[in-house]
């Protein structure tokens, strides 16, 4: 029984074996993640943003003629990734992403309160006929991004069930819609006193005067989807009451031209959110030449985004999952990759302002300019 308590020499590969072992496992459960195996991850992530996106966008809108501007240029870029993939600006954006999910639903009632008022007047009855606006709404835009939009949002207007009825839907969703209008102008708040932090300006702002400029914001990004989006109903709806005439028959698909328009106009619709964004929500003031370089860097992947859901999109079925689930789900994705974007715009817009115009922010003289 001794060789049960017999040392077996151990060498001095097998206790450094051992010793990595332990250390593993303490560094494994302090962490819960495996530390050396994935460190692979946050190099393909720094490549990706930091070595093709953001470098990219940088020789593209900065222009260098000596090594002195290339010098400049090359710290706007280390310091838009050193910032960008920080914890506190991961805390920002997904934390603001939160809020603007929930600003959806008052923006897409806001939306369908004014298409009824549209409907009621009667000023569209040439290019819409009997057709709901509404249902033309979920069908042009919303159903672009999620399969089968209409059964999601039936919002009945004066057209189809009469002005007594609309009336009444009207006050049954009220609640909902002030609620989440209240806290969606939390939201908007929350991305004034973001953008005040990221550019290091004296002042974040009071609360309530943040939720109320907060809250005005939603309403001209309401107003501004709501224009656009009603613009595209009528030239889509014209392009196939054209279709219908000339072929002789009520069943007409979509064509490559209503795509187009669809896409001429959602560019349109995102330059001019993104700019409203970049130039109100700062509390001090920023001229269109030191944020359209953060539009751009914002537009473009936002574009590309909107593409691959429009493409996916007639493949998705959420049935088995449960439809509205899914249906918030696809929503929540897009608008987490939108925040996402529109955070990469205005931290490079920050760097290009420190390196290029100056390290200090003036206070604007009014509310919004």
């Amino acid at each position: 029984m001794k060789f049960l308590f017999k040392n077996k020499p151990s060498s001095y590969k097998k206790l450094v074996k051992l010793k990595n072992k332990h250390s593993f496992k303490k560094s494994f459960y302090d962490n819960l993640i495996y530390p050396d195996k994935l460190i692979f991850l946050s190099k393909i992530y720094e490549y990706i943003v930091k070595n093709i996106i953001i470098k990219f966008f940088s020789f593209v809108l900065l222009k260098a003629r000596n090594d002195s501007e290339k010098r400049k240029r090359l710290k706007v870029i280390d310091n838009v990734y050193n910032n960008f993939s920080s914890k506190e600006y991961n805390f920002i954006w997904l934390s603001t992403a939160f809020y603007l999910l929930i600003s959806f639903v008052p923006v897409i009632y806001i939306v369908f309160m004014l298409n009824s008022l549209v409907q009621q007047s009667g000023i569209l009855s040439t290019v819409m006929g009997t057709e709901n606006i509404n249902d033309k709404f979920a069908y042009f835009i919303l159903g672009r991004f999620t399969p089968n939009a209409t059964q999601y949002f039936s919002f009945p207007t004066a057209a189809t069930s009469g002005a007594q009825d609309t009336t009444g839907a009207f006050w049954k969703i009220m609640p909902l819609f002030l609620s989440s209008l209240y806290i969606s102008s939390s939201g908007y708040a929350k991305l004034i006193s973001s953008n005040n932090y990221i550019y290091n300006h004296s002042k974040m702002g009071t609360y309530w005067g943040n939720k109320i400029k907060g809250l005005f914001i939603v309403l001209v990004v309401s107003v501004l989807f709501w224009f656009i989006s009603l613009l595209d109903i009528i030239i889509e709806q014209s392009i196939i009451n054209v279709n219908q005439r000339m072929l002789g028959t009520q069943e007409v698909s979509l064509s490559w031209f209503n795509s187009f328009i669809y896409y001429l106009l959602m560019i349109i619709f995102l330059v001019i959110i993104f700019l409203v964004l970049f130039k109100l929500t700062p509390s001090f003031k920023l001229s269109f030449k030191s944020i359209y370089k953060g539009v751009i860097i914002s537009v473009i992947p936002t574009i590309l985004l909107a593409a691959l859901f429009n493409v996916i999109t007639p493949h998705l079925k959420y049935d088995k999952f449960g439809g509205a689930v899914g249906f918030f789900f696809t929503i929540g994705f897009f608008i987490n990759w939108f925040v996402y974007f529109m955070f990469l715009g205005i931290t490079f817009n920050n760097a290009y302002y420190k390196k290029y115009v100056s390290t200090r922010t003036i206070n604007k003289r009014n509310w919004l300019f």
